[in-house]
């Protein structure tokens, strides 16, 4: 079971909305961080908050205790139990995430991902390293397929399909499928499954 990471009250808000990484396509970079070096939930890339707290808990001078008076093991400094004196816990302290409850990372507050995958790779549901349907945490069945049917193992794990190129499919064993379309979904003539040219690859 994935540990939780302690995180500020507060999400950081980017110095403008326009601020967009020319790699990545957002205001974050394929680290996760913005312009000026901080996460969505405001650390620095050193792990520090702008109040000087660090993601583990710890402050810049050393105290175990974040800003909101828990520690690691969420115990309050003044009650010594899981609740402040304010009747709050460590989770009432802990940022807004969107709709679905996850954060940029992709994790919700337990550590779990939308597909039901937490940090390790290990699914929920089935205790393994397999969904109730045969995918990884990369989408990958045990052959290497993803769920269109397109060999994606990139890795060559051993035990799979590796007599298969990537990126061909496994009924046609070309790279289309059997409805004549590329893993990008386009079809031998650079046109999609709407009929809007895209050009060939």
């Amino acid at each position: 079971m994935s540990s939780i990471t302690p995180r500020p009250a507060t999400m950081h808000e980017p110095e403008t909305s326009d601020e967009q990484n020319p790699t990545t396509g957002s205001m974050y970079d394929a680290d996760g961080y913005d312009k000026a070096g901080r996460s969505s939930y405001g650390y620095d890339r050193a792990g520090f908050f702008g109040n000087g707290w660090n993601v583990d808990g710890t402050n810049r001078d050393g105290n175990h205790f974040d800003a909101n008076g828990f520690n690691e093991n969420h115990i309050h400094q003044t009650t010594g139990t899981y609740i402040d004196p304010d009747g709050k816990r460590f989770y009432d302290y802990l940022p807004e995430l969107d709709a679905n409850g996850f954060g940029h990372d992709g994790f919700n507050v337990a550590g779990i991902n939308v597909r039901g995958f937490d940090r390790y790779g290990i699914h929920q549901q089935t205790d393994t390293e397999y969904d109730p349907a045969g995918y990884d945490y990369e989408g990958l069945d045990r052959g290497g397929f993803d769920e269109r049917g397109y060999y994606l193992d990139f890795y060559r794990t051993p035990g799979r399909s590796e007599d298969y190129e990537i990126g061909s499919h496994r009924d046609t064993r070309t790279d289309f499928s059997p409805d004549g379309f590329c893993m990008s979904g386009l079809d031998e003539n650079g046109v999609d499954s709407t009929g809007v040219f895209w050009g060939c690859e």
